[in-house]
């Protein structure tokens, strides 16, 4: 008989090994296999539920991320991290949002991926522009750009010029604006792509626009308006029409007119009632402002029309109050009420509060053209209490937000205390108990004595209190009435003096703003000055330029004046201080005016000469203009002056 030998258990150790890392093998390929197909159809919910129902592709996006981490698939983990961030950014919750975005970006940056990490940027700077964070948009797309730039990606390069050019252009940087929307418009035309060349061109002619060059800015709106009509994209090219539209209104050209109804035309063809609504509505208010009032009404009721067929209920007010404007202006009165309280009663009905806000002030100025001063006060007071109303109720939100975080610490606190003291309150139970049963029956047994001793002098007193009743009672009520009238008398006197304090602290505080922000202008500009010649010690030229920047972002700030909005602020607070001032004496200055404004806070000559940057005898001398041009003797009080008018 032969006995097998090492060499034939060695191979069949080896055969059933084998066998066991193929059957392993086998069962996670077709494991993985199964996360991949459940990976691609969550992938699709996800993105077919982000559009319609923002929580339920939350949900999915959750489940999403867990099968990619499950994978080990960076790519996947990647895909799932972004539509995550996405669904959050759809649902508005932003925090969140960044959150995953930056857990993509780790990803990107992790795999030195460059298409993604260029991708993240993009993503990131997208969604900092719809926050409104200017700082972190320069960021991300500043980071991109450079990175395009070293990785030679011309398309990436130049969709990020294009977003820094909008960046740019919402930072007041209008000539850097158009240096990288020129950059972008360059490589889209050198690579045909019109599309983007189209967006470039209406982005530069906005930008025009801001600057008040409308010539320069309609022809970019026609460039882009044609790149768009040739691609097909009709209702991009009614956009740029409706855009040549405003810019021909705004250079007082009859043009206008041919573009409104030419951007008309290309909505109504393809049915695009929600762009149609608000061209029709604003060619209306063009003809009303030009004084074609038939014209204009004739369009306002299409827009009401159109409106009432497709229930859009902007739409519909809008044109009912503006169509009451109408009436107004040909002095018909039960027309104009009559258009002005459909809009109101739609507003009311549907809660739409800032709109029946607009609508109760239309109707109030309609009705003070009209002359009908009852029905004008009428609108007015119901104005003025919707405005005390929504006021309210933004300061009951606000105190109502900080009372919860308020007894939320203070519920920790307690929940802290409670169970530090509940130990000890479990070994005093007893003798707690005991001593409360003790004082119950003690003070059950005074008050028994103490009732039967007092009943008797009750009885007594009885009669008594009877004959005192009625005497008592007349005096009351004289008492009261008495009472009455010093109270309302003394409410109304409490009324004027909160008045008086709430003026005064608004006063105080519109003084500590002005010359909180007039210091730290200064010093910006300190601060610029003094850091300028450092720019020097820098040895790189990219650390030299983010130095520059910061300099530039001081200097900025800088600039702003101060007492732009101290005049802002001032008119709100003293209406028409300035008007009437000037009534007194036209001759007034800039100057003059601003200093008789501080004089009116009942500030001193120092505070004056600190808040507009002046000596006092510059100060002193412009008081005497003051004084002199308002016709004021030497014992005339000309602060009491001031605060009179």
């Amino acid at each position: 008989m032969n006995v097998p030998g090492p060499l034939v258990y060695k191979r069949i150790w080896f055969c059933f090994s084998l066998l066991f890392i193929l059957i392993v093998a086998g069962c996670t390929s077709l494991e993985k296999k199964k996360n991949t197909a459940v990976y691609d159809s969550l992938t699709l919910m996800v993105n077919q539920y982000m559009k319609t129902h923002a929580d339920s592709a939350l949900l999915l996006s959750a489940a999403l991320y867990r099968v990619a981490s499950a994978t080990g698939d960076n790519s996947m983990v990647y895909e799932a991290s972004k539509l995550r961030g996405k669904s959050f950014q759809t649902a508005r919750m932003n925090d969140s949002a960044i959150y995953w975005y930056r857990q993509m970006c780790n990803l990107a940056f992790t795999t030195r991926d460059t298409a993604k990490m260029l991708e993240t940027c993009n993503t990131l700077g997208t969604l900092f522009a719809d926050i409104g964070s200017n700082d972190s948009v320069g960021y991300w797309f500043g980071k991109g750009s450079l990175m395009a730039k070293a990785a030679g990606d011309s398309a990436y390069q130049a969709g990020f010029s294009a977003n820094m050019g909008l960046y740019f252009d919402q930072s007041g940087q209008t000539d850097s604006a158009m240096i990288c929307f020129s950059e972008a418009a360059r490589y889209y035309e050198k690579h045909s792509d019109s599309g983007n060349m189209a967006q470039v061109y209406r982005n530069i002619g906005n930008l025009l626009f801001g600057q008040r060059l409308y010539a320069q800015a309609k022809d970019y709106y026609n460039q882009s308006a044609v790149m768009n009509a040739n691609m097909g994209n009709i209702l991009e090219s009614g956009t740029d029409l409706t855009n040549m539209a405003v810019a021909f209104m705004m250079m007082g050209s009859d043009s206008s007119r041919y573009y409104y109804r030419k951007a008309m035309r290309l909505f109504t063809e393809k049915g695009a009632v929600n762009n149609l609504l608000p061209v029709k509505f604003n060619f209306a208010n063009y003809l009303k402002g030009q004084g074609h009032l038939t014209e204009a009404e004739q369009t306002y009721k299409e827009v009401l029309s159109i409106s009432r067929k497709h229930k859009i209920l902007q739409g519909e007010m809008y044109s009912l109050n503006q169509l009451g404007r109408i009436e107004a202006f040909r002095k018909n009165s039960t027309r104009a009420n009559k258009y002005f309280n459909e809009a109101i009663g739609l507003a009311a009905q549907n809660k739409q509060t800032s709109d029946l806000n607009q609508f109760y002030h239309e109707a109030f100025e309609g009705n003070m053209e009209l002359q009908n001063v009852g029905v004008a006060l009428q609108y007015f007071r119901k104005w003025e209490h919707l405005n005390d109303s929504l006021k309210t109720s933004r300061q009951h939100e606000t105190i109502l937000k900080y009372k919860t975080l308020y007894e939320s610490q203070v519920l920790e606190s307690q929940v802290h205390d409670l169970n530090n003291e509940l130990k000890l309150k479990k070994s005093q139970s007893i003798i707690t108990l005991l001593i409360a049963v003790l004082l119950v029956l003690g003070m059950t047994t005074i008050v028994i004595v103490y009732k039967f001793r007092n009943k008797q002098a009750r009885q007594r007193q009885a009669l008594a209190e009877q004959r005192q009743l009625h005497a008592e009672q007349e005096n009351l009520f004289r008492k009261i009435e008495l009472e009455k009238i010093t109270l309302e008398k003394e409410i109304q006197d409490d009324k004027l003096v909160q008045m008086n304090l709430q003026i005064q602290l608004k006063e105080q505080d519109l003084v500590y703003q002005t010359l909180l922000r007039t210091d730290l202008s200064n010093l910006n500009q300190s601060i610029q000055e003094k850091l300028l010649p450092y720019n020097l010690l820098f040895t790189r030229k990219k650390d030299q330029q983010e130095f520059l920047q910061t300099l530039q972002d001081i200097a900025r700030d800088a600039a702003h004046n101060p007492l732009a909005d101290f005049e802002i602020m001032f008119s709100q607070m003293h209406g028409n201080f300035f008007e009437k001032l000037m009534l007194r004496c036209p001759d007034f200055t800039k100057s003059e005016l601003q200093v008789a404004s501080m004089i009116r806070l009942n500030l001193s000559t120092k505070e004056i000469a600190r808040l507009i940057n002046q000596s006092p005898a510059t100060i002193e001398s412009t008081r005497h203009h003051i004084r002199k041009k308002l016709g004021l003797d030497q014992k005339e009080s000309l602060t009491a002056s001031l605060i009179s008018i």
